[in-house]
């Protein structure tokens, strides 16, 4: 063996054990470079075959076709040398499937393509003998595509009449294929139980159930079906939305989210997923339908009042070939004009290649949408928020303007409308300083230096030669640069009897600056007093405003109460805007700070609407971020994540993708406290993909995957769940925290012991066990671990159940924990009785009973009293369950659903007995 066919061998076996993805795609490219360089066929051939179905995986049409072609070639040419099946899942004929599905997809293929495909597969699996379910499914999806209905529905009789075999579609894909085409034809009863079943049976596949789920979600609007439809969407969308292949799917799911009118959800739903129409350049059929999509939701979205809302993303260079040429960014209007046309161009082309009208009329019914609403809020998304204002119309407003900005230390915007404002010849001295100020604050020395020069000039031009030599002396040093020589220079000249009031202000600002970098506080409070003296003996009121807010901080920072200060502050009419916004924000701060979170979230507010006035993007995210976290703390919720939502926005538009996932994190977990845990998941979902494109450490990972994990058992997604806890448990592992990972296994056995899945349950439990052993630090933990260890071996009627909890409630004793030893002891209940011991779980179940009342949990005792009657009425001995359900009546909280069960029940047992009044009696208690 060559050192070249081994290695390609070696690549073999690294392909088969990847998963799908650009390092699977870069093995197998490497795999068939070796083996076309080697000139072995044989080699070759399962290489391709590989890079057929990597390619099919990969949403790449062209390759996958061309690498299909070759490998059946071959194989025509000699079937032993080149079988069918390879191995690790390249089955050629199985991939013949996909042929069929490609060529119908583009118009650039004619019918008698398709059909000779579709021939030459059929010719194919009769030359070896498979079963032809394969061949009818294939057919079945050709015509149905091909608007050949009759056609169709003879194929998809012979599919659901023909045996399935190894080469038929999966249980999962059949469904959804054939609810689909009853979706289109109207038949939505049919296409619902069909869903249904797939649900319900739990059938999956590489894009299933995400795909049955999406094309019932209308259906189950219009049936009226709300809830399901809501849930479909949320699982259908979470599970789709990473993937460019997944492009049908996520158009489905936006068509929904406009007939139900979420409008700001489908705008962003359409820039996330912009850029996937570019994925697959022979997709035509998803292309048009995603255009048709497109251009509904914006449509809605300009009816909505947002035509003028920017597109981000459209004006990439990779959709020119659907969007057309535009200069500029491209508005929603625009962009759905240009996406109708879009679609009517390639539906056109369909038309012509498959005679009829049906690709145009599925276009139509995509529009016609446009006209069906049913409400169903989905969120609390709104519209990005718009920064950009009116552009000031005369030299005062563009002069204000820059001030403002300078004054907020909005330094890129500062500098944008100084140097704009400058042409106005309106007090360009001012001006000047700003652009300076703000370079110097971007800690651009070089700029800083470049512009003080002209700032020097127009103050001497303006006549003020003071002020001139005194910034021409010191230099930098006035704007905050602390070079060696600069403090020396500065109180040189502060040691001047001629220098102008404002000058000495901003000497003393320097020299204030410079003791805060040398962490006197103390000192630079001093100084800045000395220059709100300057400031106000020169009359300049905005420069003492500024001043004092200089000083608040400070004061502030050093745990000086400040508020009734700040107040006075905002109250002077000399404060501008910018000025006014960063007062507001550190007042909000402070109230924070004391407690204060609500009085506190409005200044956050306040501030930030202030900064969107103004036209403010950098940083301004973090203001946001301030108004979400106080209204958190303020038991806020759903105040908290509308903020998140614009930070987070803010934040991405800002460039900072780490800011932005925190800030989608605290969205998710808002969104979850305010109740909207379908949301949160897919926020918190989304945002794990993104950490792990960016390559965000496990460990802080495995908190977005615990959250997630969260969310999904809030929303009652628990299969979710359970993976979504044991993924969390793997990132803490990876990442170095043992112990969280072991929260995770508690988690998922909790789950697992939830729905009887009593291994699984005894596995997770195990580790975590094993894992809090490892860390004497961690008692609850352990105690907790062992508690429902003993819980899952209980309930699969494993004796050891007795060890685990034993050890727990001696745990639980030694902390002095009534309440969890009662619990315990209603666990050592459960798994006697599941032994089949009656006596000891009755005795156990009365135990804990006792213990809950102590423990000051009489809904708890009724519980465990209600658990012995079932046992004892169970085994035959209703009379001796009589005074215990009786008890658990007492005991159960009037209000509570324990009352009413227990009532239920006991109303059956006396029944049973005979005492029918009696059993009357007690069944009106559950009536009330």
């Amino acid at each position: 063996m060559t050192q070249a066919s081994a290695r390609i061998r070696e690549l073999f076996a690294q392909i088969d054990m990847t998963p799908w993805g650009p390092e699977e795609q870069s093995l197998v490219a490497e795999a068939v470079k070796l083996a076309v360089e080697l000139g072995d066929e044989e080699l070759e051939y399962r290489a391709r075959m590989r890079q057929t179905s990597s390619a099919n995986m990969a949403g790449d049409t062209e390759l996958t076709l061309s690498s299909f072609a070759w490998c059946l070639g071959r194989h025509d040419a000699d079937p032993v040398r080149f079988p069918t099946d390879v191995g690790s899942g390249a089955d050629l004929m199985w991939q013949f499937k996909w042929m069929a599905g490609s060529l119908r997809c583009s118009p650039a293929f004619t019918e008698a393509q398709i059909d000779a495909v579709l021939d030459d597969m059929e010719e194919h699996y009769r030359r070896e003998g498979l079963g032809l379910s394969g061949v009818w499914m294939a057919r079945f999806e050709s015509a149905w595509s091909r608007g050949l209905i009759e056609e169709a529905e003879k194929y998809r009789a012979l599919l659901t009449s023909t045996p399935r075999d190894e080469h038929s579609h999966c249980d999962a894909c059949t469904r959804s294929q054939l609810a689909g085409f009853f979706v289109d034809q109207g038949r939505a009863e049919e296409a619902l139980a069909l869903i249904d079943e797939l649900v319900e049976g739990g059938f999956s596949c590489a894009e299933e159930p995400e795909h049955a789920l999406a094309r019932g979600l209308l259906s189950y609007l219009r049936a009226g079906r709300l809830n399901d439809a809501v849930l479909a969407h949320r699982r259908s969308y979470r599970l789709a939305r990473t993937d460019p292949d997944n492009l049908a799917i996520v158009m489905l799911n936006l068509q929904f989210v406009v007939v139900t009118g979420n409008y700001p959800r489908a705008l962003a739903m359409v820039e996330r997923h912009l850029g996937w129409l570019a994925h697959d350049g022979l997709n035509d059929d998803a292309h048009a339908v995603a255009l048709a999509t497109i251009a509904l939701a914006l449509e809605a979205v300009d009816r909505d009042g947002h035509g003028d809302a920017v597109v981000r993303g459209a004006d990439s260079p990779s959709l020119v070939r659907f969007f057309g040429e535009h200069t500029g960014a491209w508005t929603a209007a625009e962009l759905a004009a240009a996406a109708g046309a879009g679609a009517d161009r390639i539906a056109r082309l369909f038309d012509a290649r498959n005679g009829n009208t049906s690709f145009s009329e599925r276009i139509d019914a995509i529009r016609a949408l446009r006209d069906e609403r049913i409400e169903v809020p989905l969120g609390s998304e709104g519209y990005a928020p718009q920064t950009a204002t009116d552009a000031p119309a005369t030299p005062e407003e563009r002069l204000h303007r820059a001030v403002c900005l300078a004054d907020w230390g909005a330094a890129p915007e500062a500098i944008a409308a100084a140097t704009a404002a400058v042409a106005d010849g309106l007090d360009a001295a001012r001006l000047h300083g700003i652009i300076v100020g703000a370079h110097a604050a971007r800690d651009d020395w070089d700029a800083a230096a470049a512009a003080l020069p002209t700032r020097i000039a127009a103050l001497r031009a303006a006549g003020r030669e003071a002020q001139a030599d005194v910034e021409d002396a010191a230099g930098l040093a006035l704007y905050g640069r602390t070079q060696e020589g600069d403090a020396e220079n500065i109180a040189h000249l502060l040691a001047r009897q001629d220098l102008p009031d404002e000058a000495r202000g901003d000497l003393e600002l320097a020299v204030a600056s410079e003791r805060v970098d040398n962490a006197d506080t103390e000192g630079a409070i001093t100084h800045t007093l000395s220059a709100i003296g300057a400031f106000r003996d020169a009359g300049l009121d905005d420069r003492v405003a500024a001043a004092e807010m200089v000083l608040l901080s400070l004061r502030a920072g050093s745990g000086t109460p400040v508020l009734e200060e700040i107040d006075e502050l905002l109250e002077r009419p000399a404060l501008t805007a910018g000025s006014r916004g960063r007062l507001l924000e550190l007042r909000a701060r402070l109230r924070g700070a004391a407690g204060e979170y609500h009085s506190g979230a409005l200044d956050a507010d306040e501030a930030s609407r202030i900064a969107a006035a103004l036209g403010i993007t950098a940083d301004v995210y973090a203001v946001y971020g301030l108004a979400a976290m106080l209204f958190h703390d303020a038991g806020a919720p759903a105040e908290a994540a509308a903020r998140y939502r614009v930070a987070a926005r803010l934040a991405e538009s800002d460039g900072n993708p780490q800011q932005y996932l925190t800030l989608r994190y605290q969205l998710g977990v808002s969104l979850m406290n305010a109740g909207d845990a379908g949301e949160s998941a897919e926020v918190l979902a989304d945002t794990l993909n993104r950490e792990t494109e960016l390559g965000v450490p496990d460990a802080s990972r495995g908190q977005t995957a615990g959250a997630l994990a969260q969310a999904l058992e809030l929303d009652q997604q628990f299969e979710d769940a359970i993976g979504a806890w044991q993924y969390a448990g793997e990132l803490f592992a990876s990442g170095g925290d043992q112990v969280m990972s072991a929260h995770c296994h508690v988690h998922a056995g909790r789950l697992f012991g939830k729905f009887g899945m009593h291994e699984e349950s005894v596995e997770e439990l195990t580790d975590a066990v094993a894992i809090a052993r490892a860390h004497p630090d961690e008692d609850e933990l352990l105690m907790r671990s062992l508690h429902l260890l003993g819980q899952a071996t209980g309930a699969a009627g494993d004796p050891v159940s007795d060890t685990h909890l034993d050890e727990a409630y001696a745990m639980a004793e030694a902390e002095g924990n009534a309440w969890t030893m009662a619990d315990i002891t209603d666990s050592r209940a459960r798994a006697r009785a599941a032994r089949g011991d009656v006596d000891g779980a009755v005795a156990a179940a009365l135990q804990a009973a006792d213990a809950f009342v102590s423990a000051g949990d009489s809904d708890g005792a009724a519980g465990s009293e209600l658990f012995a009657g079932r046992v004892l009425a169970g085994n035959g001995r209703a009379a001796d369950s009589v005074p215990v359900f009786r008890a658990a009546l007492e005991h159960a909280d009037p209000q509570g659903p324990l009352r009413q069960l227990s009532a239920i029940e006991f109303g059956e047992v006396l029944a049973s007995l005979g005492r029918h009044g009696e059993a009357a009696e007690i069944r009106g208690i559950a009536d009330a």
